[in-house]
């Protein structure tokens, strides 16, 4: 059982300059590789040995052995205790790669005897599951309370790994906490009594080891009643009871201290301290490889020059930076026959005779109600139907820009697969005649819409071209263009990848779709993004890509060889950037103020690497504001066609600040996630394409953010 009951020693704050977040440290801890030999075996047979390595990872007396036609792509290795025929003695000191594999296998075998259960999930970092006492972490269980009809354990989730870059020094052990999990009490004999499809299972619990269900031992299945399910998503749907994620306010501040729980329970024996040597204090942050961002003391700008920390309540007193252009504005309902009370309330809203915030003061548009130009859905009909042949039946007036409100009468988390093809084809029928649209629930129409109206506000503003808000100050200088692909799943038959851009300042430049699979469209469509910007911004010299994932050396190199082909001669900054989940590398702050450091804190964690801490606003406020959670930090890569571009100075800062201000643009809700806009975007547009009829993107989808 584990209980968190300890809280490690802060260190001891320093007064720190405007640009400086104060004493920070990592989840590592530093050791040197025990002096020693070990016994090992290689084989080409994935089945022989757990951890895989390079031909360049392995003694070079082993590969000088081989001719250089069958030297394979990797080699897999196992660890003796004993000489034998077939190993080879193996000085740890002098081959760092099995160095760390030997680690990690006797750190398994040291701590998985400790665990209530243990789960190879991969080679590298094995997970390690204690079963939680009552009220030993009782904000981040995964669930807000427990359904008594659906009995269950609950289980902390450690992690470990070991670091070891060539060029950077000691070693590393990195302890991480993956979050709660819930083994449910009923055994698969109970399932099968149920009828359950086993296709819901994920995760299993047998005999202290944790399987997944597809991957699960088949000695297990001469057991079944010693088999347990772990809970999911949706497995829980199946049973009716609830999963509802919930990580409370002190998210960070609680992995922390299970996380150095972790280390004094389990990491300070002697047996483990021959494995991993670690003198029990996590590494400090140089002073130099850490700051804090201009762009965390930056008001939000609003219309008229005003300013506001608060981006709801900014645009409410102050209305957009840039309403849309032109002077006539009407909007029309889509609605079911049976929500004509809900249609009647929304025009009420949009007139101000219902609620205590106006849209017009919201869009500083003069909004009005065009019911000539309704659609109501009739029962019996096929809906997609009536609204295709209903829009063609319309005639807009030119000097009029229309928008639509589509009430849906399902919530959207219960929408079937109908619900949500007719959702999005109603997007696409309304783009292709160049209008956009907002959907709204019905069922959220009653009560107070006033919060619910500044979000719609905001869409509305952008979704006809205008720019609700923006970071003050001069931080994106550049064109910037975000990318994200979307895998298999679902409705969708294919690949593809979507892409956004922004124009210098902010503005929205422009949506498309590429094929995914290949990089050479992407490097087109940015370059592109890049040549048309100059033509209303002459003089840029840079060009910025936002990505979810890394590129390769050879895209990278396919990347200088088009600005070659079209004679751009300016460095491109790749930044591939990722949310950090809580088992990952983290920062910590003075666990006795916050664990998390203050919002706009970067740290570098690697070359050209660094963890960006966005979204803990409250931190510097004094207090803790409702509402507002500990968000993980943002991991950054940073490639340049020009490396040294990255060493001038100011540089990097200047790029993290720009990722900063693109996390403070989501214009759609209140609770936005913490990725910047350019991935955000794009990873909705992705979302959304494959469910119309002819999956490509309509012109007018192009030129506004109509995802929202």
């Amino acid at each position: 059982m584990f209980t968190s009951e300890t809280t490690p020693p802060a260190p001891e704050l320093s007064a720190a300059g405007d640009n400086q977040p104060g004493p920070l440290f990592f989840n590592t801890l530093s050791f040197s590789y025990p002096a020693k030999t070990v016994q090992i075996s290689f084989s080409t047979d994935p089945a022989h040995g757990t951890y895989r390595l390079l031909p360049s990872q392995v003694p070079a007396s082993l590969i000088r052995e081989l001719p250089p036609d069958l030297i394979p792509p990797h080699f897999y290795v196992r660890f003796h205790n004993e000489m034998n025929d077939a190993t080879v003695p193996v000085e740890l000191a002098a081959h760092p790669d099995i160095a760390r594999a030997w680690c990690i296998h006797r750190m398994t075998e040291i701590l998985a005897p400790q665990a209530d259960y243990w789960r190879h999930r991969h080679p590298w970092k094995p997970e390690f599951w204690y079963r939680a006492a009552e009220g030993s972490f009782p904000v981040a269980t995964g669930r807000e309370q427990a359904d008594e009809a659906v009995p269950e354990h609950v289980f902390h989730r450690f992690t470990i790994q070991v670091l070891h870059e060539p060029d950077a020094g000691q070693p590393e052990l990195l302890i991480g906490y993956n979050g709660a999990a819930h083994i449910l009490q009923q055994s698969l004999d109970a399932f099968e009594a149920m009828g359950t499809d086993t296709r819901l299972f994920g995760l299993v619990a047998w005999r202290r080891r944790i399987f997944h269900w597809n991957r699960l031992s088949p000695a297990a299945t001469y057991h079944p009643h010693e088999v347990f399910p772990v809970l999911n998503p949706d497995l829980a749907d199946e049973l009716g009871t609830a999963f509802t994620p919930h990580y409370g306010h002190d998210r960070y501040d609680a992995s922390f201290r299970l996380i150095s729980d972790f280390m004094q329970k389990f990491c300070m024996d002697e047996k483990f301290l021959e494995v991993v040597p670690h003198n029990g204090r996590f590494r400090a942050v140089a002073p130099g490889d850490t700051g804090v961002l201009p762009g965390a003391c930056r008001k939000l700008q609003f219309g008229q020059g005003c300013r506001h920390t608060d981006p709801l309540e900014g645009i409410r007193k102050y209305g957009p930076l840039l309403r849309p252009r032109g002077s006539h504005f009407r909007c029309f309902f889509i609605y079911f026959s049976q929500n004509e009370g809900e249609a009647d309330l929304l025009h009420r809203y949009i007139t101000g005779r219902e609620g205590t915030v106006r849209l017009s003061r919201i869009t500083c548009m003069q909004l009005s109600y065009a019911p000539e130009h309704n659609i109501v859905i009739h029962p019996g009909d096929d809906p997609e139907e009536q609204v295709e042949k209903r829009l063609q039946q319309l005639s807009f007036d030119p000097q009029v820009i229309y928008f639509a409100f589509y009430i849906t009468p399902w919530p959207k988390k219960d929408q079937d697969t109908g619900q949500k093809r007719l959702y999005y084809r109603i997007k696409e029928l309304l783009m292709n005649r160049q209008l956009s649209v907002q959907a709204l629930e019905a069922g959220k129409l009653n009560g107070d819409f006033s919060l619910a109206f500044c979000t719609i506000g905001c869409a509305l503003v952008a979704k006809l071209g205008g720019l609700p808000w923006r970071p003050e100050g001069d931080w994106q200088k550049d064109p910037v263009v975000g990318f994200s692909t979307l895998h298999d799943r679902g409705t969708v038959t294919a690949q593809h990848g979507a892409a956004v851009y922004f124009l210098p300042g902010g503005s929205f430049g422009g949506a498309t779709l590429y094929p995914a699979g290949d990089s050479r469209p992407v490097w087109g469509l940015a370059l592109a993004a890049y040549r048309e910007c100059m033509e209303n911004h002459p003089g840029m010299q840079r060009l910025v890509i936002h990505s979810g994932r890394q590129f390769t050396d050879d895209e990278m190199e396919l990347l200088e060889k088009m600005l070659g082909e079209l004679q751009l001669d300016i460095p491109v900054v790749v930044a591939a950037i990722s949310q950090c989940r809580s088992s990952d590398l983290l920062v910590f702050g003075n666990p006795q103020v916050s664990a998390a450091p203050a919002d706009g804190t970067w740290t570098r964690c690697g070359t050209n690497s660094y963890l960006l801490n966005c979204g803990n606003r409250r931190r510097q406020s004094g207090h803790k504001s409702p509402g507002t959670e500990q968000v993980l930090p943002l991991h950054i890569d940073l490639r340049c066609t020009r490396p040294a571009h990255l060493e001038e100075a100011g540089v990097v800062t200047g790029l993290l600040d720009q990722v900063y201000g693109f996390t403070r643009m989501h214009w759609h809700s209140a609770h936005a996630s913490p990725l910047p806009v350019t991935l955000a975007w794009p990873d909705r547009l992705a979302g959304f394409v494959p469910w119309f009829r002819n999956k490509m993107l309509p012109v007018h989808g192009r030129c506004v953010p109509w995802f929202l």
